[in-house]
């Protein structure tokens, strides 16, 4: 499943095991993560 960036918060996200971000602004990338995948202590990051 393809997901724009703005439409990240209506995706639930535990319902997705494996994530990939790519582009060039890494400032959106980290925000993401930081809001939405960081719940989870469990979570790895490559």
């Amino acid at each position: 499943m393809i997901i724009k960036s703005y439409e990240v918060n209506k995706v639930n996200i535990k319902d997705y095991d494996i994530f990939l971000f790519y582009g060039k602004n890494e400032g959106l990338q980290n925000e993401i993560i930081e809001k939405n995948l960081q719940i989870n202590k469990d979570i790895k990051f490559f």
